[in-house]
């Protein structure tokens, strides 16, 4: 399966991490709720890529709710929401867009730190990719409390319960991996 290849894993958990920092750094409620999306489709992939190896009707359906709910429905709800209510403003943070910048660089470099070297235990090949799942988690705590606007911290929620499901998958498929060997 080309998901059992542990670079195409690491490209798609970076293109989960990225999205996550322009979401940090979009002007556009919009480009939040794309960038959102997108990551969710990743997400729904990763579901779907361990149904295939499991055989699992139930992983599999969870994926299908996974896609209709995070990648249809919740965007959907936010567009009309952004319609309903005119909300054409920027988006405004408590720190300035270069302190921001600092912050998600500190919090990405802590992650790298030894603090987290336990974690090279659950995995051999995917421990840059795990790393990366847990920097997620962590921007996006600080999506949720940076942002001053409601939508944006909902989109910071959604943000972290995708890094959550993300790393989760990367620990599972590690400790697979290891098992086996």
């Amino acid at each position: 399966m080309i998901l059992d290849n542990p670079q195409i894993l690491f490209f798609l958990e970076a293109l989960i991490f990225t999205s996550v920092i322009l979401i940090h750094l979009s002007k556009k409620n919009s480009f939040a709720i794309f960038l959102y999306m997108a990551q969710s489709l990743i997400v729904a992939l990763f579901l779907l890529s361990s149904s295939l190896k499991e055989s699992s009707w139930t992983l599999a359906l969870v994926a299908a709710a996974v896609f209709t709910v995070k990648v249809i429905i919740a965007p959907h709800f936010f567009r009309n929401l952004i319609k309903k209510h005119q909300l054409k403003f920027s988006v405004s943070t408590y720190l300035s867009e270069p302190m921001t910048l600092i912050v998600l660089a500190m919090l990405t470099a802590f992650t790298y730190s030894n603090f987290f070297s336990p974690l090279a235990i659950l995995s051999k090949n995917n421990f840059n990719a795990l790393l990366l799942a847990v920097a997620m988690m962590l921007v996006s705590v600080f999506l949720i409390i940076n942002r001053k606007g409601a939508l944006s911290q909902m989109i910071g929620i959604l943000s972290l319960e995708n890094a959550i499901v993300s790393f989760a998958f990367l620990s599972v498929e590690s400790f697979k991996s290891v098992v086996a060997n």
